[in-house]
């Protein structure tokens, strides 16, 4: 198998081109009309070519975290879920560095005139590229302690959204309060963690099967798979200068999660299906997004680094629940088949990204792969 196919099947059944773009989309505009809300400020048209070049970051550096990821679970899914392309051998890695090196350049080309966003996002990938060497070293860092995973790859996850708060800096020209940031970024974190919990609870886990079951106990997985987005929403309707009909429609995705949540505990279903915390996820981000064309103020985008349209710097400084290895590094995962999730669809165990990664598709038995 040469180089090109390897790497056009790896892309094609870990990280589908069209639902990874949707969810890149999703996740750049959901995310800064996030800030956008809780600030009392409008996007407008001017910033349509910074929101391309934060759409092409964030699906190319998702892309570098599934392989990531995908590396790190290779033992695990050679027992869990041996059809992967790095578990079954179907990609070398020499292969998947050659990728990641195509993913690196088109990252470093679109923020080239994005300065402060080009620090964050080079940040997040050295720090990365370092939890894959430190767990090469030291196995336990990316082995069966979810919650250590998940301590280890929260950085990772965290400079994603700091890259999404200088995107916003950068479109008002303009540092609004601190608050605006750490209440950001708190919701965005609490999105994801439905997805990534949800991915993972189940009442009895199969032997050897990868779960925060195994780890804080099912009722609290349960409480943070069907909480946590609820609890985001909340905050969001308390703190952000919006409409109540704006607040309505952000809750309402969390609202459903919620009432399908009640409906599964009470049904004694053994597995939660991941594709209802995945479903809510995106839907939070999509009604977010719609939040910068109704909100009160209007401001233009244009880059500092350099007087051009479309580029501006800030004026001031600043398988689905399958027993998967572990995605530390990439956003949560949504799958629309249970059965067989889709590679976008799943997290996995080790978890850098995971809750940044959609889960992809894998066996009933779901390993890892966030966002």
């Amino acid at each position: 198998m040469t180089a090109a196919v390897g790497i056009s099947n790896f892309i094609l059944t870990r990280y589908p081109p069209v639902l990874s773009s949707v969810y890149a989309l999703a996740f750049g505009a959901g995310g800064i009309g996030l800030f956008a809300g809780l600030a009392g400020d409008r996007i407008t048209a001017s910033a349509i070519p910074l929101l391309g070049i934060v759409t092409v970051t964030l699906w190319a550096d998702l892309l570098i975290m599934r392989v990531i990821d995908d590396i790190r679970d290779q033992d695990y899914d050679r027992v869990a879920d041996p059809q992967r392309p790095v578990a079954s051998g179907a990609i070398q890695l020499r292969d998947l560095a050659t990728l990641t090196a195509a993913c690196v350049t088109t990252i470093v080309a679109a923020n080239l005139f994005f300065h402060a966003g080009m620090v964050v996002i080079v940040g997040q990938l050295l720090y990365a590229a370092a939890v894959l060497a430190v767990g090469q070293r030291f196995p336990a860092t990316r082995g069966d302690n979810l919650v250590l995973n998940l301590i280890i790859g929260f950085p990772v996850q965290l400079l994603l959204y700091v890259y999404l708060f200088v995107a916003f800096i950068e479109i008002q020209h303009e540092v609004p309060d601190a608050y605006v940031c750490a209440l950001g970024i708190l919701i965005l974190t609490l999105c994801a963690s439905q997805v990534e919990f949800g991915k993972k609870l189940v009442r009895q886990p199969a032997p050897g099967e990868r779960t925060y079951v195994n780890s804080i106990g099912y009722h609290a997985t349960s409480l943070l798979t069907i909480g946590t987005g609820l609890f985001a929403v909340a905050l969001f309707a308390i703190a952000a200068p919006v409409s109540p009909l704006s607040k309505a429609f952000v809750a309402l995705p969390a609202i459903g999660v919620a009432a399908l949540g009640i409906k599964y505990l009470s049904q004694k279903d053994n597995r939660w299906p991941a594709a209802v915390s995945a479903l809510g996820l995106l839907g939070t981000l999509v009604a977010l997004s719609s939040l910068t064309a109704t909100l009160p103020r209007g401001s233009s985008f244009t880059p500092s680094s350099v007087s051009r349209p479309g580029f501006s710097g800030p004026r001031n400084p600043i398988a689905s629940s399958t027993r998967s290895a572990g995605q530390i590094f990439s956003v949560p995962g949504f799958s629309f088949i249970e059965k067989r999730p889709s590679p976008f669809f799943t997290h996995s165990t080790s978890t850098v990204c995971s809750s940044l990664t959609l889960p992809a598709p894998s066996p009933t038995k779901r390993l890892v792969t966030v966002t």
